[in-house]
């Protein structure tokens, strides 16, 4: 089975008060240190009304930091179907458990900076989810070292080097699609409603170019704040036209860096074998 595997670095941004400015993010090590010798279950993190995850795994070498995120969905146990037999049956787990997912991830500790390789999968943590973690456990293990967290962890997409000049070649941009978080309606900018519960989980705002003229250095902006990880921006899609008049279409989804590698699936579970897309995600990793 064929796993994706995206290129982020982790910054430490401080508070104004501590300076205000950024640097790498080298104490995350300090943070997944303190959280892996806290209790399974104090090391579980809430981050939607039925989810739950929690590092479950952290072993450093070389300078790489192999890390194994669980988590699961909650609060259903609808009855199981049989892809065989075609029968249904009464779902034995308990309401508060949920199937596992594993997310690997690999964090690579250099001078110049902290790099992290992320597989990425349609139910695996993604990298706000991950950060919004660290976060979290780096507020605890300052009050638990007796002091105040003056800095958040943020992330950086390593973007392939072309996406910026193809958008730019473009003869003219005539709209752009925007995915953001649907926290956004509550936010303080629109203040439109904070009972979203029902709401998708990302909203899409279309943005359309006056006739003859292009948006394309309004969408730069949009695409590098997304780039920064400092927004609710999670997409961007950007449709044009080249110099010959033939529509293009640009998504950010797959601009991102990435590379795809070859994974053993267990047998008996079906989810990926740790050995083995670590064995790959550390080659990635020592060969940038």
């Amino acid at each position: 089975m064929s796993k994706k595997v995206l290129f982020y670095t982790l910054i430490k941004k401080n508070y104004v008060r501590a300076g205000g400015n950024s640097e790498p993010a080298q104490n995350v090590r300090e943070v997944i240190e303190y959280v892996i010798g806290l209790s399974e279950v104090a090391r579980q993190y809430d981050y939607a009304d039925t989810k739950f995850c929690r590092l479950d795994f952290s072993d450093e070498n070389r300078g790489l930091h192999k890390i194994i995120f669980k988590s699961a969905n909650h609060r259903t146990r609808a009855p199981l179907m049989d892809r065989n037999a075609g029968t249904e049956r009464d779902n034995p787990k308990l309401i508060s458990e949920g199937e596992r997912v594993m997310t690997h991830c690999i964090i690579k500790y250099t001078p110049a900076g902290v790099y992290l390789y992320l597989e990425s999968g349609n139910t695996t943590l993604k990298i706000q989810q991950i950060v919004n973690y660290l976060n979290n456990y780096a507020t605890q293990y300052h009050a638990h070292a007796g002091d105040n967290r003056t800095y958040s962890f943020e992330y950086e997409i390593i973007v392939k080097e072309n996406f910026l000049q193809e958008m730019g070649d473009l003869n003219r941009v005539i709209e752009g699609e925007i995915i953001v978080d649907k926290r956004i309606l509550g936010s303080a900018a629109l203040d439109y409603s904070d009972r979203i519960d029902s709401v998708k989980h990302n909203i899409k705002i279309i943005i359309s170019a006056e006739r003859n003229f292009s948006i394309s250095n309004a969408l730069t902006d949009i695409f590098n704040k997304l780039n920064s990880g400092a927004s609710a921006i999670s997409k961007v899609r950007v449709r044009g036209k080249n110099d010959n008049n033939n529509n293009v279409m640009l998504d950010s989804e797959i601009i991102a860096k990435a590379e795809f590698v070859d994974v053993e699936l267990h047998q008996q579970t079906g989810e990926v074998m740790s050995d083995s897309i670590f064995e790959q995600m550390e080659a990635i990793a020592l060969a940038v």
